[in-house]
């Protein structure tokens, strides 16, 4: 009887120490979806090219990868807009996927913030019929450049809505 307890002490104790983030979140709909990454991005300065990954947490997803690439076009000297497609990964590997919008503008040669509108096309796992929309804030910093290559490292608040 005693081995019975501990075992079930030590189970009990277990999944108590388990992060949360591994654990799949139930759905629901009309959901807040918000979070803050960060990572690093390359950016072709011939073609407007980028492509991001970022990780962190978002609700409802855990800590999840972001894994944009977006083709970009001059609007003013300081200001370039930009469209592209984007992948969520969620902690559990679940995707949701979709296309951006929006605009970058820089305040010098290497500081930029860029202000993003992200809606959902589809999804993998849970979020097969998911549905999202959120907007994005980026602080973006060029660490690097190489040829016509520049790296930058980002840190982007997101905030949105997620039915799933």
């Amino acid at each position: 009887m005693r081995r019975v307890i501990l075992l079930t002490g030590l189970a009990l104790a277990v999944g108590a120490l388990l992060p949360a983030s591994a654990q799949p979140a139930a759905g629901g709909s009309d959901l807040p979806l918000k979070g803050s990454q960060s990572g690093y991005g390359t950016w072709d300065l011939v073609t407007g090219q980028f492509s991001v990954l970022t990780s962190g947490p978002l609700s409802h997803l855990g800590l999840s990868t972001v894994d944009q690439h977006v083709q970009a076009y001059p609007i003013d000297a300081n200001t370039n807009g930009w469209f592209g497609t984007w992948t969520v990964t969620a902690a559990n590997g679940d995707q949701v996927f979709g296309t951006s919008t929006g605009t970058t503008t820089f305040t010098d040669s290497v500081h930029s913030t860029s202000l993003g509108t992200f809606t959902s096309t589809g999804g993998t796992g849970r979020f097969v019929d998911a549905s999202a929309s959120s907007t994005g804030t980026s602080h973006n910093i060029v660490v690097s450049v190489e040829g016509t290559t520049a790296t930058f490292f980002t840190e982007i608040t997101i905030v949105g809505r997620l039915s799933y």
